[in-house]
Order: C-alpha cells, then sequence, then structure tokens
C-alpha cells in the first residue's frame, strides 16, 4: 500500500560568528487527514512525520550535520525497503546537503 504524505516545510540560515546554521524543517501538516489522497489510488495517510536537519559551516568547506526524523508509516516496512533507505536514501540525502551547503558558501562569498 502507498504511502501519501502532505508537509509543510520551511528552512532558514542562522548567522554565526563561528559558521552560518542552516535549519530545514518538515512535519505533517496540521490538516492532512481533512485532505482526500489521489482517487482511485489505495493510500494510506501518514499521520505523524517530522524532520529536523541542521548544516553548520565548520570551515575549509566542511559541515556538521544532524538529522532527527520522526516516521510512522502505520505498518511494518518491509526489509527490502529499510535496506533501501540506509544504502541509498541517507547517503544520497547528504550529498544534496552537503552540495547545496557549498553551494550557499559559494554564493555568499561571491557576494562579498
Amino acid at each position: 500500500q502507498n504511502r501519501d504524505y502532505v508537509v509543510m516545510k520551511r528552512s532558514k540560515v542562522f548567522p554565526s560568528p563561528t559558521g552560518d546554521v542552516h535549519v530545514f524543517a518538515a512535519r505533517s501538516a496540521p490538516n492532512s487527514l481533512e485532505l482526500q489522497p489521489p482517487s482511485g489510488q489505495a493510500m494510506f495517510r501518514v499521520q505523524l512525520y517530522q524532520c529536523r536537519h541542521a548544516a553548520r559551516e565548520i570551515g575549509d568547506g566542511s559541515f556538521e550535520f544532524c538529522t532527527v526524523l520522526v516516521d510512522d508509516p502505520g505498518v511494518p516496512l518491509p526489509t527490502f525497503i529499510q535496506n533501501l533507505i540506509v544504502s541509498k536514501v541517507v547517503p544520497s540525502t547528504f550529498a544534496n546537503s552537503l552540495k547545496h551547503a557549498k553551494k550557499y558558501i559559494e554564493d555568499k562569498c561571491g557576494d562579498l
């Protein structure tokens, strides 16, 4: 059964003398259960989803990352999906985070 997520997202950069902190947050939309999944599809509306992701510059193009994710899909995830998340999704998420963080630094330094 497919899982359907209705989320709210926001992001903010907190300037700091020791390195800007980039914070990204997403959570289930408060009215997500009132919205209907796409018609004609067997969907399960995920009710509990929260993600907090922060990246902090530590110099020399390096960053520290911290991610907290809470997700209750309502049913146990098959092992092959768990393995996919660990082997593909998590590494690609951090690789994309690093790419975007470095681009932010390049753009910021270009404006000086």
